[in-house]
């Protein structure tokens, strides 16, 4: 999937419209991430929330921008 369509999806799924397909996609994407093998397995769970945390907000901000366009 492009970015272009994950972040159209990322979209429908924050604004609840979204299949349950769609919204499967969504989960096993973000799922992936805890799925591989890098630096953040050491990380705690404090930390990786933090990190889930600004992950979100720039998707936020990057849905927003492109609503603007």
């Amino acid at each position: 999937m492009d970015q272009h369509s994950l972040l159209l999806l990322l979209n429908e799924y924050l604004n609840g419209n979204c299949s349950e397909d769609e919204s499967s996609i969504v989960k096993s994407w973000y799922q992936s991430f805890k799925d591989q093998n890098t630096e953040v397995a050491d990380l705690d769970e404090h930390e990786l929330q933090a990190i889930g945390e600004r992950i979100f907000q720039q998707i936020l901000i990057r849905l927003k921008e492109k609503r603007e366009i």
